[in-house]
């Protein structure tokens, strides 16, 4: 599984940015591949509370916002 910026671009290449940004998106690509992992979601928000969700990006220090869609 690779990384790509939003929305994937056509040609679907990895997210690529300065060299050091690249050894990083290189690193967490392989991790990811590597196995499971797990990703700690703070709080979910229904789609009709995204300006709510946008808003507590600010304020949250721990894991993960997530909207949920359905």
């Amino acid at each position: 599984m690779e990384f790509y910026s939003s929305p994937p671009p056509a040609s679907l290449a990895p997210l690529r940015s300065s060299s050091h940004e690249s050894v990083l998106i290189e690193r967490l690509n392989r991790l990811v591949a590597s196995g499971p992992f797990h990703v700690e979601i703070a709080r979910r928000f229904p789609l009709a509370q995204a300006a709510e969700a946008h808003l507590a990006l600010g304020r949250h220090h721990l894991g993960k916002l997530a909207l949920q869609v359905h």
